[in-house]
């Protein structure tokens, strides 16, 4: 009850200007809410019902769902982590950081990761993932003087990275350093098609339009540019995906350059990032 005598004692300091913008705002907010709840899939015949749309808000729109370079956009972060998989993944159930697409050991001294990657893993054109996909990724890339992701490079300044076998890779650091872990959740690049690129032309090259992962999406179409600024980008259910299919067989995400764009959007979409 006091709660709702101080919301009363709040509008009562309110013009009606102010009361009719604020009860627009809650309707809007509880309108999203049920939709969401109620209408999935769409709303009075808006929608596609075997696509479910996100909604995100982005100045910047859709720039590159490369894994190596998503630090600075949430929407790429959202996209990429659908496209790509990484060695380990972070487990919300669970809080912590799991195995991905290898399985992981430490050292005592907690200066040595080894990972062995599991068996049958596909990239999204059929190519088998092997351990050069990771070395590649790793060293070849992120190590090199030219590539363009400083924070990447700091993270794995003065890391050691060697292949042990056909099925695994050792990390080899200078000394113990407990979020190390979290590095290893960045998607993996294919060789096969980057192989021969530069890695300071790695940023800008037409791979990141149409990208090859592991992940449990395919690109279907590169991101779409819409006359009000909206970006849009849809992803299809990978059959081919090592661990557990998705129940959605298409993702669409619609990236908004406003909250405001979006909020007058809300049918178009099935939740909001």
């Amino acid at each position: 009850m006091r709660f709702f005598k101080f919301i009363a004692s709040v509008f009562k300091t309110y013009d009606y200007r102010d009361i009719f913008l604020s009860l627009f705002a809650v309707a809007i907010f509880l309108l999203m809410i049920v939709k969401m709840i109620f209408f999935p899939y769409g709303l009075f015949g808006f929608g596609e019902s075997n696509i479910y749309t996100e909604g995100l808000v982005a100045r910047n729109g859709i720039q590159n769902v490369n894994p190596l370079f998503v630090d600075y956009n949430e929407a790429d972060r959202e996209i990429s982590r659908l496209v790509f998989s990484g060695l380990m993944k972070y487990d919300p159930a669970k809080r912590a950081i799991v195995d991905d697409m290898a399985s992981l050991t430490i050292n005592e001294s907690k200066t040595e990761y080894t990972l062995e990657i599991r068996k049958g893993i596909k990239w999204h054109d059929g190519e088998d993932f092997t351990i050069d996909d990771v070395l590649f990724t790793f060293n070849d890339v992120i190590l090199a003087p030219g590539f363009q992701n400083e924070i990447l490079k700091t993270n794995f300044a003065g890391v050691g990275i060697e292949k042990v076998d056909d099925d695994t890779v050792r990390f080899i650091l200078g000394s113990p350093n407990i979020f190390f872990v979290t590095n290893l959740t960045m998607g993996i690049l294919p060789e096969h098609i980057l192989g021969n690129v530069d890695p300071a032309d790695i940023l800008t090259d037409n791979f990141n339009k149409r990208p090859i992962g592991t992940g449990p999406y395919i690109v279907i179409d590169a991101p779409q540019l819409f006359p009000d600024g909206r970006m849009q980008i849809t992803l299809d259910r990978s059959l081919g995906y090592y661990g557990e299919l998705s129940q959605i067989e298409k993702m669409r995400f619609s990236v908004y350059p406003t909250m405001h764009a979006l909020v007058e959007d809300v049918n178009a979409v099935n939740a909001v990032v």
